[in-house]
């Protein structure tokens, strides 16, 4: 399960970042709705917030965009250290 997650996640994260450089928010969108779910599913409550800011922010600007994947890629390092760790 967790394999399947960090799989999803990484290909996620990379929609995500490609959506701010096309500035595609369908994209965009659509990537952060998606790591949403898993991540919500997973227990990664913090992780899924940040995914919903995401799709909430659809139309943020660039800037924004990059501000809130930061802030997504650092929550999802912290999981995924945390599940790496064993401390689950």
């Amino acid at each position: 399960m967790f394999q399947e997650f960090f799989s999803s996640a990484t290909e996620l994260l990379s929609q995500l970042s490609h959506a701010v450089q096309t500035n595609n928010s369908d994209g965009w969108r659509t990537a952060a709705h998606a790591l949403k779910g898993t991540s919500y599913n997973l227990g990664a409550k913090l992780l899924g917030d940040y995914c919903k800011t995401a799709q909430e922010q659809n139309n943020a600007s660039r800037d924004e965009k990059q501000e809130i994947l930061e802030n997504i890629n650092s929550e999802y390092g912290r999981v995924r250290a945390y599940i790496k760790a064993g401390e689950y």
